[in-house]
């Protein structure tokens, strides 16, 4: 069963976490996982040519998808405050939608396991983040 919305809310607030991450928080794991898919965006992401003066829908919504990721990943560098918390909470919501998760799979969960599952789902909580549409990240994936 998928935790419950008062779940979510103490996973949100560091109440429930598992015992193996000590006093790290959520948003510690979100944010350091942030950094590492910035870092690895950044310089790797598709080039494609500059739109031209009557670009195609597709083209126009690979460019978009680039643009909020390059958008959401600084924000991941500079560690902006509110991206942080927003980052947070769609963490914590990606979590609590996982059918299996229960309060007592997150307590016992090793820092290994912890730290797979924020690695895991970094992409989708950055793109929530920057707000990405289906159709664009669809347009950007068919780049070569």
């Amino acid at each position: 069963m998928a935790l419950t919305t008062t779940e979510q809310l103490d996973l949100m607030g560091n109440v429930l976490k598992p015992t193996s991450i000590g006093d790290k928080t959520l948003m510690e794991y979100a944010h350091a996982s942030g950094l590492n898919y910035a870092r690895d965006f950044n310089p790797s992401h598709k080039n494609f040519a500059p739109l031209g003066d009557t670009p195609t829908q597709a083209e126009k919504d690979a460019n978009t998808y680039l643009d909020k990721m390059l958008s959401a990943t600084a924000k991941m560098i500079i560690s902006d405050s509110k991206s942080l918390a927003a980052l947070n909470g769609i963490m914590a919501s990606l979590i609590s939608e996982v059918v299996s998760v229960t309060s007592n799979s997150i307590i016992s969960a090793t820092t290994s396991q912890w730290e797979g599952f924020i690695n895991n789902n970094i992409l989708e909580a950055i793109e929530l983040l920057a707000g990405i549409r289906v159709q664009e990240r669809i347009e950007y994936n068919l780049l070569p």
